[in-house]
């Protein structure tokens, strides 16, 4: 079984959305294939924690308006990226490319939730990875 096809995937990104009352949906993409522009119906934010080969599904990303942020760190694919700056702008969106995981994504999310509250003393982040199993 491939990993992307995975049903555990889809099923724990099930359980997490249901740990946040439901403020995020979970969906199963294949973005090595041609994403249509009702797959990505009522998307505002995609995270992409994969490595790609191709700018394809950031642009169709971009072309509908969704915020897109990539964790990637290889050089000559935020290149092409950065290419798709005039594409982000026609479509009144935002790119945010190279932030990482750790540090980087986990700051970013630890700063929309520290703007939640008034006053924070500490804020602990923990990071669980896992590989799906065949």
């Amino acid at each position: 079984m491939n990993f992307k096809e995975s049903p555990m995937v889809i099923e724990k990104a099930k359980q997490f959305c249901t740990q946040l009352n439901n403020m995020a949906t979970p969906i199963q993409l294949d973005v090595t294939k041609k994403i249509e522009r009702h797959q990505l119906a009522n998307i505002a934010l995609v995270i992409m924690c994969l490595e790609q080969e191709n700018t394809k599904f950031a642009e169709r990303c971009l072309e509908e308006g969704i915020k897109y942020i990539d964790i990637s760190a290889s050089y000559s694919f935020l290149q092409k990226l950065e290419l798709l700056n005039p594409i982000a702008v026609q479509h009144n969106t935002t790119a945010i490319l190279s932030v990482g995981l750790a540090p980087g994504l986990t700051n970013l999310m630890a700063m929309h939730v520290a703007q939640q509250f008034f006053s924070m003393e500490k804020l602990h982040i923990i990071i669980e990875m896992s590989v799906a199993k065949e």
